[in-house]
Protein backbone atom coordinates (compact mmCIF):
# COMPACT_ATOMS: atom_id res chain seq x y z
CA UNK A 1 0.00 0.00 0.00
CA UNK A 2 1.43 3.66 -1.07
CA UNK A 3 1.55 6.16 1.90
CA UNK A 4 0.70 9.34 1.31
CA UNK A 5 2.27 12.56 3.10
CA UNK A 6 0.46 15.58 4.39
CA UNK A 7 2.98 17.78 5.60
CA UNK A 8 5.42 16.14 7.75
CA UNK A 9 3.02 13.48 9.00
CA UNK A 10 2.24 10.46 6.90
CA UNK A 11 -1.61 9.83 6.04
CA UNK A 12 -3.73 6.34 6.64
CA UNK A 13 -4.83 4.40 4.38
CA UNK A 14 -7.92 4.76 2.69
CA UNK A 15 -9.06 1.48 4.72
CA UNK A 16 -7.82 2.84 7.82
CA UNK A 17 -9.88 5.86 7.64
CA UNK A 18 -13.30 3.94 6.36
CA UNK A 19 -12.97 1.44 9.70
CA UNK A 20 -12.27 4.09 12.15
CA UNK A 21 -15.58 5.97 10.50
CA UNK A 22 -17.43 2.55 10.58
CA UNK A 23 -16.72 1.33 14.10
CA UNK A 24 -17.71 4.80 15.14
CA UNK A 25 -21.34 4.27 13.07
CA UNK A 26 -21.86 0.83 14.43
CA UNK A 27 -21.28 2.45 17.92
CA UNK A 28 -23.70 5.39 17.67
CA UNK A 29 -26.62 2.20 16.11
CA UNK A 30 -25.74 0.58 18.95
CA UNK A 31 -26.36 3.24 20.98
CA UNK A 32 -29.84 4.09 18.99
CA UNK A 33 -31.36 0.88 19.71
CA UNK A 34 -30.34 0.84 23.64
CA UNK A 35 -31.85 3.84 23.57
CA UNK A 36 -34.83 2.53 22.05
CA UNK A 37 -35.23 -0.18 24.29
CA UNK A 38 -35.14 1.88 27.37
CA UNK A 39 -37.32 4.68 26.36
CA UNK A 40 -39.25 1.51 24.06
CA UNK A 41 -40.91 4.89 21.99
CA UNK A 42 -39.49 3.85 18.80
CA UNK A 43 -40.35 0.21 19.21
CA UNK A 44 -43.93 0.65 20.81
CA UNK A 45 -46.10 0.74 17.81
CA UNK A 46 -49.03 2.14 20.14
CA UNK A 47 -46.54 5.67 20.54
CA UNK A 48 -47.36 6.47 17.08
CA UNK A 49 -50.60 7.19 14.94
CA UNK A 50 -52.30 4.67 12.91
CA UNK A 51 -51.83 4.26 9.48
CA UNK A 52 -55.21 5.18 7.73
CA UNK A 53 -56.82 4.17 4.32
CA UNK A 54 -54.67 3.93 1.11
CA UNK A 55 -51.17 6.05 2.03
CA UNK A 56 -48.01 5.79 0.48
CA UNK A 57 -46.36 6.52 3.73
CA UNK A 58 -48.83 6.73 6.77
CA UNK A 59 -48.28 9.34 9.17
CA UNK A 60 -47.17 6.61 11.70
CA UNK A 61 -44.32 5.53 9.08
CA UNK A 62 -43.25 9.57 9.11
CA UNK A 63 -43.34 9.68 12.74
CA UNK A 64 -41.30 7.00 12.79
CA UNK A 65 -38.64 7.89 10.38
CA UNK A 66 -38.57 11.71 11.79
CA UNK A 67 -38.00 10.09 15.42
CA UNK A 68 -34.78 8.43 13.95
CA UNK A 69 -33.64 11.15 12.26
CA UNK A 70 -33.58 13.70 15.15
CA UNK A 71 -32.45 11.05 17.35
CA UNK A 72 -29.50 10.92 15.32
CA UNK A 73 -28.87 14.25 15.06
CA UNK A 74 -28.54 14.70 18.70
CA UNK A 75 -26.38 11.74 19.02
CA UNK A 76 -24.19 12.55 16.59
CA UNK A 77 -23.71 16.25 18.25
CA UNK A 78 -23.41 14.47 21.59
CA UNK A 79 -21.06 12.17 20.19
CA UNK A 80 -18.60 13.74 18.59
CA UNK A 81 -18.73 16.82 21.12
CA UNK A 82 -17.63 14.32 23.94
CA UNK A 83 -14.84 12.73 21.70
CA UNK A 84 -13.06 15.68 20.86
CA UNK A 85 -13.75 17.87 23.47
CA UNK A 86 -12.57 15.19 26.10
CA UNK A 87 -10.47 13.02 24.24
CA UNK A 88 -9.09 14.90 21.24
CA UNK A 89 -10.12 12.02 19.22
CA UNK A 90 -13.38 9.59 18.46
CA UNK A 91 -13.32 6.02 19.26
CA UNK A 92 -13.34 4.66 16.24
CA UNK A 93 -10.02 6.59 15.32
CA UNK A 94 -8.44 5.66 18.49
CA UNK A 95 -8.79 2.09 17.51
CA UNK A 96 -7.32 2.42 13.91
CA UNK A 97 -4.92 4.82 15.40
CA UNK A 98 -5.29 8.12 13.82
CA UNK A 99 -6.14 11.39 14.30
CA UNK A 100 -7.37 14.72 13.22
CA UNK A 101 -4.91 17.44 13.52
CA UNK A 102 -5.46 21.49 12.71
CA UNK A 103 -3.69 22.68 9.69
CA UNK A 104 -1.93 25.82 12.01
CA UNK A 105 -1.12 25.14 15.60
CA UNK A 106 -1.03 21.80 17.43
CA UNK A 107 -4.17 21.29 18.93
CA UNK A 108 -7.60 21.14 17.50
CA UNK A 109 -9.95 24.56 18.69
CA UNK A 110 -13.85 24.55 19.14
CA UNK A 111 -13.90 25.89 15.66
CA UNK A 112 -12.48 23.12 14.36
CA UNK A 113 -14.36 20.86 16.04
CA UNK A 114 -17.54 22.67 15.24
CA UNK A 115 -17.50 23.12 12.14
CA UNK A 116 -16.07 18.65 11.58
CA UNK A 117 -19.59 18.36 13.14
CA UNK A 118 -21.06 20.60 10.85
CA UNK A 119 -19.66 18.40 8.06
CA UNK A 120 -20.80 15.08 9.64
CA UNK A 121 -24.44 16.54 9.90
CA UNK A 122 -25.18 17.51 6.42
CA UNK A 123 -23.31 14.22 5.29
CA UNK A 124 -26.02 12.83 7.86
CA UNK A 125 -28.47 14.63 6.34
CA UNK A 126 -27.51 14.06 2.42
CA UNK A 127 -28.07 10.20 3.41
CA UNK A 128 -31.42 10.34 5.01
CA UNK A 129 -33.30 12.27 2.79
CA UNK A 130 -31.88 12.61 -1.02
CA UNK A 131 -30.06 9.05 -0.61
CA UNK A 132 -32.53 6.74 -0.53
CA UNK A 133 -34.85 8.96 -2.83
CA UNK A 134 -32.37 9.06 -5.44
CA UNK A 135 -32.05 4.85 -5.16
CA UNK A 136 -35.69 4.55 -5.23
CA UNK A 137 -35.98 6.83 -7.93
CA UNK A 138 -33.08 5.07 -10.05
CA UNK A 139 -34.42 1.39 -9.36
CA UNK A 140 -37.98 2.84 -10.28
CA UNK A 141 -36.89 3.76 -13.53
CA UNK A 142 -34.48 1.39 -14.12
CA UNK A 143 -37.63 -1.36 -13.73
CA UNK A 144 -39.62 0.81 -15.48
CA UNK A 145 -36.98 0.75 -18.79
CA UNK A 146 -35.03 -2.51 -18.16
CA UNK A 147 -35.42 -5.71 -16.41
CA UNK A 148 -35.54 -5.27 -12.76
CA UNK A 149 -32.26 -7.68 -11.85
CA UNK A 150 -30.25 -5.64 -14.37
CA UNK A 151 -31.38 -2.40 -13.03
CA UNK A 152 -30.51 -3.43 -9.21
CA UNK A 153 -26.43 -4.73 -11.35
CA UNK A 154 -26.41 -1.02 -12.53
CA UNK A 155 -26.76 0.53 -8.85
CA UNK A 156 -24.37 -1.61 -7.44
CA UNK A 157 -21.73 -1.06 -9.89
CA UNK A 158 -22.16 2.53 -9.82
CA UNK A 159 -21.77 2.13 -6.08
CA UNK A 160 -18.43 0.38 -6.34
CA UNK A 161 -17.53 3.24 -9.18
CA UNK A 162 -17.53 5.85 -7.27
CA UNK A 163 -16.16 3.77 -3.92
CA UNK A 164 -13.38 3.01 -6.33
CA UNK A 165 -12.86 6.54 -7.56
CA UNK A 166 -12.49 7.67 -3.72
CA UNK A 167 -9.93 4.97 -3.39
CA UNK A 168 -7.82 5.90 -6.25
CA UNK A 169 -8.15 9.70 -5.81
CA UNK A 170 -6.99 9.01 -1.99
CA UNK A 171 -4.05 7.01 -2.82
CA UNK A 172 -2.57 9.77 -5.26
CA UNK A 173 -1.99 11.86 -2.32
CA UNK A 174 -5.72 13.53 -2.49
CA UNK A 175 -6.53 13.00 1.48
CA UNK A 176 -8.23 15.76 2.25
CA UNK A 177 -11.82 15.42 2.24
CA UNK A 178 -14.45 18.77 1.70
CA UNK A 179 -15.06 18.38 5.63
CA UNK A 180 -11.21 18.41 5.88
CA UNK A 181 -11.13 20.98 3.81
CA UNK A 182 -14.09 23.05 5.64
CA UNK A 183 -13.00 21.97 9.44
CA UNK A 184 -9.06 23.12 8.56
CA UNK A 185 -7.77 19.69 9.84
CA UNK A 186 -6.43 17.01 8.47
CA UNK A 187 -5.99 12.96 9.55
CA UNK A 188 -2.34 11.29 10.62
CA UNK A 189 -1.38 8.03 10.56
CA UNK A 190 -0.28 7.76 14.70
CA UNK A 191 1.89 4.52 14.09
CA UNK A 192 3.99 6.38 11.35
CA UNK A 193 4.58 9.15 13.83
CA UNK A 194 6.09 7.33 16.71
CA UNK A 195 8.49 5.59 14.34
Amino acid sequence: MKTVSVGNQIAPSFYRRSAAAWVDIILLVGIYIIFGFIFRHIFDASAYPKPTGMQLYSERDFAVYWFFVRTTVIFVILYMSVSYFVYGVTFGQKMAQIRYLPKVGEKLQATHIVRRIITVLIKVFIVFFPGPIAAFLFIAIGFELLNPAFSMLLLVCALFGLLYASITRYNRGKTASWSDKFSKTYLVDLRSSRD
